[in-house]
């Protein structure tokens, strides 16, 4: 009689199972009638299959060449069992990622924590004889995005400010002997598949300038970007909560989370 239970229970576990991955597979699929009105410039085109691999429990990662330019687009698809709203404010908040990201500096140098339009300026440490990195990026948030998926497409995305900023003086100084990088986009791309999970798109396409090769670089960031996505995951899970109870988190159109 036990096993009879234990196998019942099994089958409607496995068949419950099926139908969220079915359901999350038709929300993602969901997200090309809207990729046209996304405002980041130059996301990618990931293939079909790595969506697939992601929603399957894999944290998947590729490069996709840009013709005419050595450094690639690196891109990296997620799952997470996290509420969207946990996972944005996690994304959107550039204090707890000094020393935690492979930067040891992040800083606002303009506008609010978790406010759209925000500068943020980071400083990031490499062994020598490799000299410094730093960047400094406007980030956006795609209201219209937001608006056309109705409220399953979350995304923020940067604007690369290093070669124009005007640094701070005890930023100036930091950055005297770092190299700054000549190229710097991207963009986190956030859907609800349930009350409780997050599907999560990003990507990067960076120059590191200097003497380091791009094309080697773009190889290098491919293993950054999963190691990004894990982190962020994992932040996610100490600081996210607290950033929608601050009441200060807002949708990607204004609206306060929570509210």
């Amino acid at each position: 009689m036990r096993f009879g239970l234990a196998l019942a229970a099994g089958l409607l576990l496995g068949g419950s199972a099926q139908a969220a991955s079915a359901q999350w597979e038709a929300r993602v699929r969901a997200m090309d009638e809207f990729r046209g009105s996304r405002e980041a410039p130059d996301a990618p085109a990931i293939p079909k299959s790595a969506y697939t691999r992601a929603l399957n429990g894999e944290t998947v990662s590729g490069l996709v060449g840009v013709e005419g330019n050595p450094a690639a687009k690196g891109w990296g698809l997620k799952v997470v069992d996290l509420p969207i709203g946990e996972v944005w404010a996690t994304v959107n908040d550039e204090e707890q990622q000094g020393g935690e990201m492979p930067v040891s500096v992040s800083v606002l140098l303009e506008g609010k924590r978790w406010q759209e339009e925000r500068v943020v300026f980071q400083y990031m440490p490499l062994p020598f004889p490799i000299s410094d990195r730093w960047w400094a990026t406007r980030l956006h948030y795609a209201a219209d995005l937001f608006s056309v998926s109705s409220g399953t497409m979350w995304e923020m995305y940067w604007d690369d400010l290093t070669p124009t900023i005007q640094l701070p003086p005890e930023y100036a100084k930091m950055v005297e002997d770092a190299v700054g990088l000549t190229l710097n986009h991207g963009a986190w791309l956030l859907v609800p598949l349930d009350e409780h999970h997050t599907f999560i798109e990003y990507y990067v396409w960076s120059n590191p300038g200097g003497w380091l090769p791009a094309g080697p670089a773009s190889h290098f960031a491919a293993g950054a970007v999963v190691d990004t996505l894990d982190t962020m995951e994992r932040l996610a899970k100490i600081y996210g909560s607290q950033g929608v109870k601050s009441g200060r988190v807002k949708r990607p159109d204004g609206s306060v989370i929570g509210r």
